[in-house]
């Protein structure tokens, strides 16, 4: 992989990573379980941010 496709990848990644982190703040939910579950498993912290309801 050369330089710019790597910083290309990460460009996209982290935002990505984040993304439930992000849902789960907007809707109000504490987002240190997201966060932790987001740098582990990634689909199971979407799940999560997802099926909360709003305060």
């Amino acid at each position: 992989m050369s330089d710019l496709a790597f910083w290309l990848f990460l460009a996209v990644a982290i935002p990505i990573l984040f993304l439930p982190a992000a849902i789960a703040l907007r809707k109000g939910r504490n987002v240190g379980p997201v966060i932790a579950l987001s740098l582990a498993f990634w689909p199971a912290a979407l799940a999560l941010a997802l099926k909360t309801r709003r305060r």
